[in-house]
């Protein structure tokens, strides 16, 4: 008896083996799985392919079935097929009528998109795969981004012979959104060894928000400059538009400065831990490339310290003064002292500079947590409201 049992379970296993259908990747690992859609769910599901199952990897499956599944962020209005086309990242191809500055920033970002998604598959030889043309259309020669530009944009995506996109945008910048999305619709199949795009697209595009930023405080924690391309790389796979960029604070001064050369060399936490004019240039360009504005802040009048060692003490008051509560709403204290003309003088060229630098649309000017009571606490201060015929109050500074 047993060993008819064992028998018929042996016939059992080779008749379920025989019934399934394997996928063999390129490295030799065979898979049994395949991917579904639940269109209900708006999730793929893992099954066991059998005999007559199409096996579907999971990346595609996750082009074909959700329609917000891989779309970040999701778009105003869209239309998504339910079908893939495989083609070869070396046959991209752009076309734009642009001018030659957006035409090749246009190219750079295509690029760029191209690099990543090629590290998330193989080398593949061309041969059998489709051409995939991209053509860009853009009505705005506006190379500088600034809150409230048009980012809008159109995308359409279809294959005969080859795949065909077309994108439709007022600026570069919504030329480049689009972009993103496109790449955001291709994958690595796995089971197949081949890329793939989801085929027929329609998608028109504008963002929500016209200020979509992130802040980064550089000045209490020194962050090198190739970090922070990073953070603005992330900001643009989102279609981010706004790097705040707080750069000074009580703790640190890092910016070299032509016309205060002592500030960078009294307030860098180190000589290597600074940022240049050439550093700022280059993550200017940088940003600007991906769809991001910079937003530099000069704190003032509260948190200031680190650099103003290089001018008159008489410019600042309540420096490092304890304890730190009675002085500052955090430590280390420190504010400029508005009473002292001199003071002016110097933050109007570090102004200058900041513009001259950065040609921001948008410098901020700090403004925030300033104590009244440590103002209050300085002769020259209160001596100078006097004179002012102005009291002590809020209302009194303003």
């Amino acid at each position: 008896g047993s060993f008819l049992s064992t028998v018929f379970m042996m016939g059992w296993l080779l008749q379920s083996l025989v019934c399934m259908a394997f996928a063999i990747l390129t490295n030799g690992f065979e898979t049994p799985w395949t991917f579904t859609c639940d269109n209900a769910a708006g999730l793929c599901r893992k099954e066991q392919a059998g005999d007559d199952s199409p096996l579907v990897s999971q990346a595609v499956c996750s082009l074909t079935c959700s329609n917000s599944s891989m779309l970040w962020p999701l778009p105003s209005q869209y239309n998504l097929g339910s079908t893939v086309a495989s083609f070869h990242p070396g046959r991209i191809t752009v076309e734009s009528n642009a001018v030659p500055e957006l035409a090749d920033r246009i190219e750079q970002s295509v690029g760029r998109m191209r690099d990543l998604l090629i590290g998330r598959g193989e080398d593949i030889p061309m041969d059998n795969l489709s051409n995939l043309t991209i053509n860009v259309e853009i009505s705005s020669e506006v190379s500088v981004p600034s809150v409230g530009m048009d980012e809008s944009y159109s995308l359409n995506v279809s294959k005969t012979e080859d795949v065909v996109v077309n994108i439709k945008a007022e600026t570069y910048f919504g030329a480049r959104h689009a972009i993103e999305t496109l790449f955001q619709l291709m994958e690595w199949d796995s089971y197949t060894s081949a890329f793939v795009v989801l085929d027929n697209v329609q998608i028109q595009d504008e963002p929500f928000y016209p200020h979509r930023g992130l802040s980064l405080d550089t000045a209490r924690n020194f962050i090198p400059v190739s970090k922070i391309k990073e953070v603005i790389d992330s900001l643009s796979y989102s279609k981010m538009n706004v790097f705040h960029w707080h750069i000074t604070d009580t703790q640190s001064f890092p910016l070299t400065l032509d016309s205060q050369p002592d500030f960078v060399k009294f307030g860098a936490y180190d000589p290597s831990m600074v940022y240049t004019k050439t550093d700022v240039a280059d993550l200017v360009s940088y940003a600007s490339d991906r769809g991001v504005m910079i937003i530099p802040e000069l704190d003032a009048p509260a948190h200031v310290g680190a650099g103003w060692d290089a001018v008159d003490a008489a410019m600042t008051v309540c420096r490092d003064a304890e304890p730190w509560q009675n002085w500052c709403v955090q430590p280390p204290c420190g504010q400029l002292n508005p009473a002292n003309q001199a003071m002016y003088e110097v933050l109007q060229t570090i102004h200058k500079e900041f513009l001259e630098m950065f040609k921001p649309s948008t410098l901020h000017m700090g403004g925030d947590e300033v104590h009244f009571g440590c103002w209050n606490s300085s002769s020259s201060i209160v001596e100078w409201l006097e004179k002012e015929g102005k009291g002590r109050n809020e209302e009194d500074f303003m």
